[in-house]
């Protein structure tokens, strides 16, 4: 009997959570009051759409898309597109859905690289980084306003070997664990080795996409883009034994 007065218990936690939500989204709340309402718990996959709109601030974005002119002629084209079907053959999606899934992504990618006159260029994280957003089943636009918008406040400039988040990464590992950053220093093991995946595609690249979708709505509710440097430590605290388990 326990069991199931838990179980009532928490299913009513997650109907009051959903309506609370719901009407604060309907009143044009916040990121910081949406997080006062959560505290902490993941966002009902029903409001997540409209909850990271708002915290990313693109509830009211205009279609920036209707820019495109829809030519893939990118230098490095092929490449992308390769990078694209290798990453969604990966997928257990349906074939028909696979195929808007590429779409979707080389369109997006392209665009992004032509509005802002940059390269595109393998494992920059920009591809696991959409898969997530993609997840929401957005149009297109809004979509493409949430890649650039976490491109712009979460990722790090600088994601190279010898890149300064790395550096400030160390510090912080340093003063949370010095044993483990000690040992890591001593096996010569810098942070960009084992982290720059985690940091390019915020984590979406190493994570599947439940505990992703989890991450993230922490993230965009917080407000707060460098929130993640300071779980980093943790991560590698959790695994330190593993680590040094394996020392030999």
């Amino acid at each position: 009997m326990p069991c199931l007065h838990n179980s009532s218990t928490a299913a009513e936690s997650t109907t009051g959570l959903l309506i609370e939500l719901e009407s604060a989204l309907l009143d044009g709340c916040s990121p910081q009051e949406i997080n006062v309402i959560t505290k902490g718990k993941k966002i009902p996959d029903s409001l997540r759409p409209d909850v990271w709109l708002v915290c990313l601030n693109c509830q009211d974005g205009v279609n920036q898309l209707l820019l495109f002119d829809e030519i893939f002629d990118l230098p490095n084209q092929n490449e992308l597109r390769d990078d694209v079907k290798k990453f969604v053959q990966r997928l257990d999606n349906e074939d028909e859905e696979k195929l808007a899934v590429i779409s979707d992504i080389e369109s997006i990618i392209t665009f992004y690289c032509k509005s802002k006159s940059i390269s595109y260029s393998s494992n920059n994280g920009w591809i696991e980084i959409l898969y997530p957003l993609l997840s929401l089943k957005l149009p297109r636009s809004d979509t493409y306003n949430l890649f650039e918008k976490i491109i712009k406040l979460y990722i790090p400039k600088g994601c190279i070997t010898n890149g300064v988040p790395f550096h400030i990464l160390r510090l912080v590992l340093q003063y949370h664990d010095p044993e483990l950053c000690s040992f890591l220093d001593t096996k010569r093991i810098t942070p960009e080795q084992y982290c720059l995946p985690w940091l390019r595609s915020l984590f979406a690249g190493t994570c599947n996409l439940e505990v992703v979708l989890f991450m993230w709505d922490l993230y965009f509710q917080r407000s707060v883009p460098f929130f993640k440097l300071f779980s980093l430590p943790n991560n590698d605290c959790k695994c330190k034994r593993a680590v040094t388990s394996n020392e030999n």
